[in-house]
């Protein structure tokens, strides 16, 4: 017997070019370097929902199929968890587990939120696709951990996060990809200017933010550019400080 569902992406997703590359890119694994309210955790949430209803070459069912969505603790999973359950429509078509944190979708695929915090409890289950959230502020141990579940199924990965500092695995991965030294992975910046140019940001808001803000805590939030120390240094990119 086979299920058959109608799915309609989101008008905005496709209006947002920036956003569509990520969700959209070929190679299996992407990084994406994002700033706050730039649309990264939309991004991924329609991405990893449409990895688990999307076939499976060879596989008659998803029946036992794992997507994870990784968080640094809990409180942000419950956030994705809760933000995925207002994505999809409708409701009475999936089955939910509030304790768990997991969706279960008609075809058998089952995408649990997960906390990062204890990385060894992430190793052991065969996944997938997985999304690594607020990767920056997230244990290198996890990232190791969830990337051995993708190892036998070939899993797909997406890891997304803030800019936060120079000195963590997070920014040296990036760096990697983006001088293209990992074939398999691409490479992406979003920034609240590219937001505000898709119009899911308003320009008056970002400017109250930087009006107020420290300097350094306003780009390295909003533009993705890091503190390269703690002594009020930043790492300006020419390209990206002339449309500041």
């Amino acid at each position: 017997m086979h299920t058959t569902i109608e799915y309609t992406r989101p008008e905005i997703i496709n209006k947002y070019k920036k956003q569509k590359a990520f969700i959209d890119c070929k190679t299996p694994h992407a990084i994406i370097e994002a700033t706050s309210k730039a649309g990264k955790t939309v991004g991924c949430i329609v991405w990893l929902f449409e990895k688990a209803l999307a076939d499976i070459p060879g596989r008659e069912s998803k029946e036992g199929t794992y997507y994870w969505w990784v968080a640094p603790v809990s409180a942000v999973s419950k956030i994705a968890f809760r933000r995925m359950k207002r994505f999809i429509q409708p409701k009475e078509m999936f089955t939910y587990n509030d304790t768990e944190l997991s969706i279960t979708l008609p075809n058998g695929a089952c995408m649990v939120f997960k906390s990062a915090d204890h990385p060894d409890s992430l190793y052991g289950e065969d996944v997938y696709g997985a999304v690594l959230d607020e990767a920056s502020r997230m244990k290198e141990d996890a990232y190791i951990a969830v990337d051995s579940t993708l190892t036998a199924t070939e899993g797909e990965m997406r890891i997304i996060g803030n800019v936060k500092g120079t000195a963590n695995w997070n920014y040296e991965l990036a760096r990697k990809v983006e001088a293209g030294l990992l074939p398999s992975w691409s490479y992406f910046k979003l920034t609240a200017g590219d937001a505000v140019e898709a119009g899911v940001l308003k320009q008056h808001i970002l400017d109250e933010k930087r009006s107020r803000l420290p300097e350094g805590v306003f780009l390295e939030l909003y533009y993705a550019i890091p503190f390269v120390n703690s002594s009020n240094k930043f790492c300006f990119a020419f390209e990206e400080k002339k449309h500041i």
